[in-house]
């Protein structure tokens, strides 16, 4: 059974982010989001091959207000499909998001080579920048924010030709 509901982020009546479940437009077959408290031990990215490797708590409620300090890990898969060569494909799109120890919010969905090479000049040790997959760059950039690193989200801009449309690609059946 799909379900049709994400974490979103909206500002309260005290201009804070809270995280609230709400409708999707497009069908989500799988998620899951981890909250990382303050005193939560990160691992090294390299080590983190699966959601199981990353620590925290298991969100399952609708409502949520972050501490300060916190991140907020959420993954979510859109389906599956088949290659012409017979191998099988998830669709997965990730966010971190949280508090930083300033108290600014933060969100990093995509463009995790930009974050990367961001840590990397503000010198980051080069242990916490091994690991290529995509759960390595959440944690990575967990990583970041606790060692208080400015990041820039740099959106790369779509080429002339592209759709600039932000849902995922259309499963073929």
């Amino acid at each position: 059974m799909h379900t049709k509901r994400s974490l979103d982020m909206i500002p309260d009546a005290n201009s804070q982010m809270v995280f609230k479940k709400t409708p999707n437009s497009y069908p989500i077959r799988d998620g899951w989001v981890k909250i990382i408290s303050d005193h939560c031990r990160l691992p090294l990215p390299s080590a983190v091959e699966y959601p199981s490797h990353i620590p925290g708590r298991i969100f399952s409620g609708d409502f949520y207000v972050p501490k300060s300090d916190e991140i907020i890990i959420e993954g979510y898969s859109y389906g599956t499909f088949k290659t012409r060569s017979g191998i099988t494909i998830s669709l997965w799109n990730y966010r971190v998001s949280g508090i930083d120890s300033r108290g600014e919010f933060f969100s990093y969905n995509g463009n995790w080579m930009s974050l990367k090479k961001q840590m990397r000049s503000q010198g980051m040790d080069k242990t916490l920048l091994d690991g290529t997959k995509e759960l390595a760059a959440l944690v990575r950039v967990g990583h970041a924010i606790r060692l208080g690193m400015n990041l820039i989200n740099e959106v790369p801009q779509p080429e002339a030709n592209q759709s600039a449309d932000s849902r995922p690609p259309r499963l073929r059946k």
